[in-house]
């Protein structure tokens, strides 16, 4: 970005919003985007990702969050222009930018009341429903030579089938400095991220006693004390327990999972659940997703979690419509959402892609910066149909 004397700031105050927390699974890496990625300054971090496999279908789960603080944006990054102005006075002429979203709509609606205030002119329109639906109506629309929306933020479920018809494809644009290369996609730039981590209850496990891998909750001391989220029902648990037998190998995996079965471990296909269960002391530890412990914490529910190194996790991608209605308006919100848009994810309890070391982290959360992650590709319904049957 050019060199730019004045730096335009602008506070916004992030309300009460509703956190839904989707199946997104990546993998590959994008090489024609216009600046590689930077290295976080300071982050002791890896990132892994392998091939994905096709498109499975997807489940949504939610959590309330009561957050509240300041993001402060910024339009200049370094010494280089973020939003070219050409680009932010065509976006003008067109108006508006049409958005199909899979995340909720109170967030959608803190998205759209931030982009507005940093361009005024240019009206962000969205529609939201869960994944599956939001890759029908692209489909239907295409096939029916309708050419109605600009950008797609959703999981990978919508996202990669939608750029592998055709119907999608990822811009040139800009990214942050610290983006994590492993997720700049072959269809979109996995910005939002849903993490496995280990729950447990701090009235009844103390932080050192608490486990700290994945393998530790095989251990007998937590027989009659476990909840997991189900693979054999849950979608997303079913993809991830499938990655982790592919990456521990089938020998140490299904002894872990006989352990578990030992362990009286309560199998539970609601992650939110699987959290509650560790909030009010049925349970003392858990697996399930960051952002549901974090709705136990903001519940005042005693919580905390171990983020186990690796920790893998799924991200939610964003990408353009192939053929958009407002190309220039469409180009300028992805980049808005690669930058600022993160912010916002931070400020409202979300997980972004980078972390803004000025907005502070939830307790819960803070584990994210001291592990290394693992990207969960998609599978097969068959494949995932098959590794099923095999569960004990």
């Amino acid at each position: 970005m050019s060199a730019e004397k004045g730096q335009v700031k602008t506070s916004v105050a992030v309300v009460a919003v509703v956190v839904a927390l989707v199946v997104g699974v990546l993998g590959g890496y994008f090489g024609s985007v216009s600046m590689a990625p930077a290295q976080q300054a300071g982050a002791a971090r890896t990132v892994t990702v392998v091939n994905t496999f096709t498109v499975a279908t997807t489940r949504v789960e939610t959590a309330t969050v009561r957050l509240t603080t300041t993001v402060t944006l910024t339009p200049t990054t370094g010494d280089r222009v973020l939003y070219d102005p050409a680009l932010v006075e065509a976006a003008r002429r067109e108006g508006k930018v049409i958005m199909y979203s899979s995340i909720p709509v109170p967030q959608l609606q803190e998205f759209k009341k931030v982009f507005e205030q940093r361009f005024p002119g240019i009206t962000l329109e969205f529609w939201r429903a869960d994944a599956t639906v939001v890759l029908d109506k692209i489909r239907t629309e295409y096939s029916g030579g309708v050419y109605a929306y600009d950008v797609v933020f959703a999981t990978d479920t919508a996202v990669k089938p939608a750029y592998d018809l055709g119907y999608a494809v990822v811009p040139n644009v800009r990214l942050p400095e610290g983006f994590p290369s492993d997720l700049v996609l072959p269809y979109g730039f996995g910005i939002r991220l849903l993490a496995y981590v280990i729950i447990y209850n701090e009235q009844l496990v103390s932080a050192e006693r608490a486990p700290k891998t994945l393998e530790d909750l095989a251990d007998p001391r937590w027989k009659g004390k476990i909840w997991v989220l189900d693979p054999k029902t849950h979608l997303s648990a079913g993809i991830f327990h499938m990655y982790l037998m592919k990456t521990w190998g089938e020998t140490k995996y299904f002894d872990w999972m006989r352990k578990l079965k030992a362990n009286d471990a309560v199998w539970h296909n609601v992650a939110q659940r699987v959290a509650t269960a560790c909030g009010t002391g049925e349970a003392e530890v858990c697996l399930a997703y960051h952002s549901n412990a974090l709705g136990e914490a903001l519940e005042r529910r005693p919580v905390n979690t171990v983020w186990p190194d690796p920790t893998f996790i799924h991200p939610t991608a964003v990408a353009m419509a192939a053929r958009p209605a407002n190309p220039n308006a469409a180009r300028l919100l992805i980049q808005f959402l690669l930058y600022e848009g993160m912010k916002v994810l931070q400020g409202v309890g979300e997980l972004p892609a980078v972390i803004d070391p000025t907005i502070q982290l939830h307790k819960v959360n803070q584990g994210y910066q001291k592990v290394g992650i693992k990207v969960i590709p998609l599978v097969s319904e068959s494949e995932l149909a098959a590794f099923r049957q095999r569960l004990p």
